[in-house]
């Protein structure tokens, strides 16, 4: 071949790649004019259209994507929309967002043994501790919903390895162990969880007094109750901080068994744990309450725009119940 004809070989090839970047791009401007108009089939078949034009790999994935997100949310066609996310873990079988748009479509579709697949494969390749403990969550999550009480237990406790902080997976930990009855690892994880605790205070024992009144003028009887709440962690940092003897509170909780042995016979008891309180006192009246007592009495509850002592927890205040009584 002399110079002349590998000139015009050079040219040839130059004058193509300009050929096809021009149709792309005007394949781009009838994309978006169909768009516009909200002509989604033509606007599928322009990314067809499209791809085979591109060579490239990171253009043709998001070329795919964007058809994917269209027959799904435009279209309404979750089996076609599956096929183009497919076709994108074909060219890159870690890509997050097709995986992630992948375990939507199986989910939107019903399959939930496929779209577990996706979640945990994505799972084992997300990079930050942060995301991939909380796609594990969203892993047993789906397993509890099938009633996989057992897969659903390894997939928290994979969270948890990733990341021992997320408070989420182990309290879903804790109820998925006391759902099977495990009350002993349930107890184990949360000793666990208040050894890393960082705080003054670990653990708090709260004397909570319930009146209970029947009959009214002279039949009228009044019955307390006393019940020994524990607390753990920030509550019982909040408890120190915020009550005082006479203090009100509704406490949520939960109890459990706490039989144990002595000199050969089973002592019989039980253990409530605070998991919710809400602190029902004016700011002012806990204050004077953790003073002393002095002028406590005098002092006006909570009303209704006034602040309180932190609610720990997103429930509302159930003022319309009884309140139990804090002896500190």
């Amino acid at each position: 071949m002399n110079s002349q004809q590998q000139a015009k070989f050079v040219l040839r090839g130059r004058t193509g790649q300009r050929s096809r970047a021009h149709h792309s791009a005007a394949l781009g401007s009838l994309i978006r004019h169909n768009r516009a108009l909200d002509r989604w089939e033509e606007v599928v078949s322009g990314y067809e259209r499209q791809l085979k034009l591109l060579t490239e790999d990171q253009p043709r994935i998001d070329t795919l994507l964007a058809e994917g997100r269209v027959l799904l949310e435009q279209v309404g066609s979750p089996h076609r929309a599956q096929k183009a996310f497919e076709r994108v873990l074909e060219i890159n079988p870690h890509h997050a967002g097709a995986l992630e748009s992948l375990a939507n479509v199986r989910m939107a579709t019903g399959d939930g043994a496929a779209a577990l697949v996706a979640v945990e494969a994505l799972a084992g390749k997300a990079e930050k501790p942060e995301q991939r403990s909380d796609l594990w969550v969203r892993a047993a999550k789906m397993l509890e919903e099938r009633g996989d009480k057992d897969g659903a237990i390894e997939r928290y406790k994979f969270a948890l390895d990733a990341l021992p902080t997320n408070g989420a997976a182990a309290s879903a930990l804790r109820a998925a162990y006391l759902g099977r009855g495990d009350a002993s690892s349930a107890a184990e994880l949360l000793s666990r969880e208040i050894e890393s605790t960082e705080g003054k205070i670990a653990k708090a024992v709260l004397t909570a007094i319930s009146n209970t009144r029947r009959g009214s003028g002279e039949t009228r009887e009044e019955e307390s109750t006393a019940i020994q709440w524990t607390l753990w962690g920030k509550q019982a940092e909040n408890a120190a901080e915020y009550l005082g003897k006479g203090s009100h509170v509704n406490i949520v909780g939960r109890l459990r068994n706490n039989n144990y042995e002595k000199d050969g016979e089973t002592v019989y008891g039980m253990a409530f744990t605070a998991e919710e309180i809400d602190y029902l006192d004016s700011r002012a009246e806990s204050e004077a309450r953790r003073n002393g007592g002095q002028g406590a009495e005098s002092v006006p509850t909570a009303r209704s725009g006034e602040q309180a002592a932190p609610v720990a927890s997103g429930r509302k205040p159930r003022s319309a119940r009884q309140p139990a009584r804090a002896d500190a």
